[in-house]
């Protein structure tokens, strides 16, 4: 009999053992990912030293323990501790790549094209911002400077050195105009930098193109191969507009503390959608809402799916978006399997980041040609339906907006006006977009701690800056 308790004692010491490799080797894989993706982009698509992404980007994450290291020869960057080491690759107009599950040739092989080129041209000298160069920045004698330079002053300061806000750029844009313009060091309006989650509403943005189109319908089930196998399967009756809402109900783990769903998708699988794909049914279609950067990589694939081709695919965003309004320097950058990461990684300049939000400020019109849907822009800021209380739109977020219009409804910024709706992502990327006020804020940054920053603090004397 002991010699029975001593092999089962060994077996769970084995098992105890192997489980607390295989926690550390996907902690140590996502780690290593992060670091590799992260340097790669901030040094070839944002154009920073190496020094600065390993002084702050790197250095306020978890994964600092990580060695990092740039080789200019094959336009890469490698992240390595003990057993592990990631690569990511970048290609010139299409940005930078996280090798998973995916060896280098077969990612060069996929001949994604320079997809900036298509966007190049320089915006006219001849013609007004945003439609070109001229008068960038102007003043105004209705708007109040003081509360302006209020707002860039708590942006920019950093009262706590040990937990640096790092702010990188905020531009205010009022009547068109760009009222306000500031950058951190090493940062300045050519920079390209990294909107986060923000990229989900751009992601709104491609759905609603693609439904002008006539090439998707929020109503038609969601095209995902996989739940249309068995008949009984709860998640064949999914909707495009469940995705859009986040109310599909799949089980899904929005944590960035552990190997969770949403770490394993952005660093260690070759495509982002496909373990959100085999996710199973959690929660009854439309009942309950749950923040999922899945979610909008599932409408990523959904988007590349309603192509003929993937050269038109990886073409369309470039051609139908970003060229339109002028914003060169944007690039969302593909997963290994050469899908767009919907969620997570756009880059783009403040300036661009502001026409992107002047789109919707003008309901979808730009330079006097629609391009998005009529009533989209209505469609995408107002409150998710399952939401009684709640700030989540479709890919946006609100300021308290439901349909119809309840003045009573609780605001997520009390001294903003309740038609404000905004895009936001992590470390403190947001665009807010304000109809009433005709205004866009744009602030990128590098926040790693929300107790140290307060958008809301930029926003107040911006508002009291413009209101009459």
């Amino acid at each position: 009999m002991k010699k029975y308790i001593k092999y089962i004692l060994l077996l769970a010491a084995a098992i105890i053992v192997f489980e607390v490799w295989h926690y550390a080797d996907q902690m140590l894989r996502i780690a290593a990912g992060y670091n590799a993706k992260t340097m790669c982009s901030c040094v070839y698509v944002s154009g920073r030293t190496p020094e600065s992404v390993l002084e702050q980007d790197i250095a306020v994450s978890a994964s600092s323990f990580v060695k990092t290291e740039v080789d200019r020869a094959s336009s890469s960057a490698t992240a390595s501790y003990l057993w592990v080491k990631r690569k990511a690759i970048y290609r010139k107009g299409v940005g930078c790549t996280l090798l998973s599950e995916t060896s280098m040739e077969e990612l060069m092989a996929q001949g994604i094209p320079n997809l900036q080129q298509i966007t190049a041209i320089p915006p006219s000298d001849s013609l007004q911002w945003p439609l070109g160069s001229m008068d960038t920045i102007t003043t105004s004698p209705t708007v109040n400077m003081g509360k302006i330079q209020e707002a860039l002053d708590y942006a920019f300061d950093e009262p706590y050195p040990d937990n640096p806000r790092y702010t990188r750029a905020v531009l205010v844009v009022h009547q068109g105009k760009i009222i306000a313009e500031q950058y951190a060091d090493g940062i300045d309006a050519e920079t390209p930098l990294l909107g986060w989650s923000m990229t989900k509403s751009v992601t709104n943005t491609l759905v609603g193109l693609r439904v002008k189109d006539g090439a998707l319908d929020l109503d038609d089930r969601a095209n995902i191969p996989q739940w249309h196998q068995h008949p009984m399967d709860p998640r064949a009756q999914i909707k495009l507009n469940d995705l859009m809402h986040m109310t599909a109900g799949l089980d899904w783990v929005e944590d960035y503390s552990k190997p969770s769903s949403v770490n394993k998708m952005l660093w260690t699988k070759a495509s982002a959608a496909d373990i959100v794909a085999d996710a199973q049914q959690a929660h009854p279609i439309n009942t309950h809402w749950y923040y999922s950067s899945g979610t909008t990589n599932l409408i990523s694939q959904i988007i590349r799916r309603s192509f003929s081709s993937d050269e038109e695919y990886h073409r369309y965003p470039y051609e139908r978006l970003f060229g339109p309004l002028g914003m060169s320097s944007a690039v969302i950058e593909p997963d290994a399997s050469g899908t767009f990461v919907g969620s997570s990684f756009m880059y783009a300049t403040a300036r661009d980041w502001a026409k992107w939000g002047l789109l919707y400020l003008h309901d979808g019109v730009w330079n006097n040609e629609r391009l998005l849907p009529e009533g989209w822009v209505d469609y995408s800021r107002k409150r998710t339906p399952v939401l009684k209380e709640g700030f989540y739109s479709a890919q946006f977020w609100n300021n308290g907006l439901s349909e119809p219009a309840d003045s009573e409804m609780p605001r997520h910024w009390p001294n903003v006006p309740q038609d404000a709706y905004y895009a936001s992502g992590f470390e403190g990327q947001q665009v807010v977009i304000i109809p009433s006020l005709d205004m866009v804020v744009v602030r990128l940054g590098l926040t790693s701690d929300r107790a140290n920053w307060d958008i809301s603090q930029l926003l107040n004397p911006l508002v009291e800056a413009v209101s009459k």
